[in-house]
């Protein structure tokens, strides 16, 4: 697990769901916990993010 010298998460997330609820929750929950989180909502963006940024993680469904 990162973490930066101030205890926070250097690690990206990227959640993609097309549920905006599910998305919204997942998405601050992981944040509350120190991550850097983008939140996309289908695999267009996905796909379209993942042509010039690569995230630690992603998380879909």
């Amino acid at each position: 697990m990162d973490r930066s010298m101030n205890g926070a998460h250097t690690s990206m997330i990227w959640v993609v769901d097309d549920d905006p609820e599910l998305r919204k929750m997942v998405s601050t929950y992981l944040l509350d916990q120190g991550y850097d989180v983008r939140s996309l909502c289908d695999v267009k963006q996905l796909e379209a993010r993942l042509e010039y940024q690569r995230p630690n993680l992603v998380i879909r469904d």
